[in-house]
């Protein structure tokens, strides 16, 4: 369940929650719950269980009481109630709308399972990258902050919204995870003890996949984004090599240009995606997008 003081921003910020309860079954924790955030207007979904703790020994039963349960609690504001499960999935779901938890190969299969049943990405993503970080490190725990790394269960953030954008009988989804937190430090382990999959890290700064979503959602009507990575402080190596470069923008072209003042070609640019330009031959000065 989410922290008090998370849920009052999230009403003056107006950021929507799916508030969580912590195993199916449980009719008391899920009682206490809904009683007390039930008046939030940013709860927008009540959610029974999350993966694992969805299992029973009746779980569709136990789900089905616990939907029932949270209707009779809060009967006014219109909330569904969902979970974070596959296996609650299905034409017999009990759940008001389906959570689709990661797997977006299944969504078409899914939803032909269950077309007339409403659907959301429940949780989705888990790439993972490091603020400033160009190459991965296993040893020092670090992960490239392209976004290009991901576990076997999840996908880039690109690729796995492209999945939810592209089909209109997905509501939307929630991505793993906003921010880094203490444990579950994937790829790599100790002595490496955070995760990366945040889209800010643990300080809240901005990692560039946080640039993505930011031109992904934001109208060019309401105001250009254009943001170019990486770094371009680069030492011999890089000079050997060249640079892949990348820019997110809500702009339907880019142009880069060299510090030398030669342009690198304008590249027209897809909505929620981005651009590259391989193998950048590096010189100290300016690397401009516009």
């Amino acid at each position: 369940a989410p922290n008090v003081a998370l849920l009052d921003a999230a009403d003056r910020e107006g950021v929507l929650i799916w508030d969580e309860n912590h195993r199916n079954g449980q009719d008391a924790e899920m009682e206490a719950l809904v009683r007390r955030d039930r008046n939030h207007p940013s709860v927008i979904v009540w959610s029974i269980c999350n993966e694992n703790f969805c299992s029973t020994d009746s779980e569709s039963a136990d789900a089905k009481r616990l939907k029932e349960l949270v209707h009779r609690l809060d009967p006014l504001m219109g909330r569904v109630v969902s979970a974070n499960s596959n296996v609650l999935n299905g034409p017999e779901t009990p759940l008001d709308v389906q959570g689709f938890d990661y797997s977006s190969d299944q969504y078409d299969q899914w939803h032909e399972l269950a077309p007339n049943i409403p659907a959301i990405s429940s949780e989705t993503s888990s790439a993972y990258s490091d603020r400033g970080v160009y190459q991965n490190n296993p040893t020092d725990g670090h992960v490239r902050d392209y976004d290009t790394e991901f576990p076997p269960w999840g996908a880039t953030a690109e690729a796995a919204w492209r999945s939810i954008l592209q089909r209109p009988f997905i509501a939307g989804g929630f991505t793993w995870t906003g921010w880094d937190y203490r444990g579950e430090p994937t790829p790599d382990g100790w002595p490496d003890v955070n995760s990366h999959f945040g889209i800010v890290d643990l300080a809240g700064f901005w990692k560039n996949r946080a640039h993505w979503y930011h031109a992904c959602w934001t109208p060019l009507s309401d105001r250009p984004v254009l943001h170019l990575l990486p770094h371009w402080n680069w030492q011999h190596e890089e000079k050997l090599r060249g640079v892949d470069v990348w820019a997110y923008s809500n702009a339907e072209e880019i142009e880069l240009v060299h510090p030398n003042g030669s342009s690198l070609g304008r590249l027209k640019s897809r909505a929620c995606s981005h651009v590259v330009w391989p193998a950048v031959a590096f010189e100290p000065g300016r690397l401009e997008a516009r």
